[in-house]
């Protein structure tokens, strides 16, 4: 949930996303912008995803993509230099584990092919913006990686005892 004139004073969506990514964009622009930003974890959604819960690969690969363009638009470039490294790493990995490993290199190659179309937005939030909109993310990805290699290695296990 937004206010709306929050929303309209940080420009709304980021058309050229299209998909995924556009929340932690927007959020992180209202960061930026001085506006308050809270999470609820109690709040009840519906959260849809993919039949048989895996990720197509043009999901991964616009997720990926909009990856490298939000760091970029939004991050001052020292910082986004050190992002960039490690959530590839951990994009590279996801990518593995869904099965869809090609998304990722397409990923980064679309989002240089296609660069001219971000560039004139690159709009970088301060650093202490970047600190808040980011506290947890990263910790929660390196969560959702060990969550991801144990649950492989337990399946892994468990096939091979049958």
């Amino acid at each position: 949930m937004v206010r709306r004139d929050a929303f309209l004073d940080v420009g709304g969506f980021f058309a050229p996303y299209f998909f995924t990514v556009s929340e932690v964009d927007v959020a992180t622009r209202l960061i930026g912008r001085g506006w308050d930003v809270r999470y609820f974890p109690a709040a009840e959604f519906e959260h849809r995803k993919a039949p048989g819960g895996r990720a197509s690969e043009r999901t991964m690969r616009l997720r990926v993509r909009n990856q490298l363009w939000y760091f970029w638009l939004r991050f001052p470039a020292s910082v986004a230099a050190r992002r960039i490294p490690a959530y590839l790493a951990f994009d590279l990995i996801e990518c593995l584990y869904r099965g869809v490993p090609r998304a990722w290199s397409r990923a980064i190659a679309e989002a240089w092919r296609e660069r001219g179309r971000v560039r004139e937005f690159r709009d970088p939030v301060p650093r202490s913006a970047v600190r808040r909109a980011e506290l947890k993310r990263g910790r929660l990805h390196l969560r959702l990686l060990a969550h991801m290699v144990r649950r492989r290695l337990s399946g892994a296990t468990a096939e091979s005892a049958v």
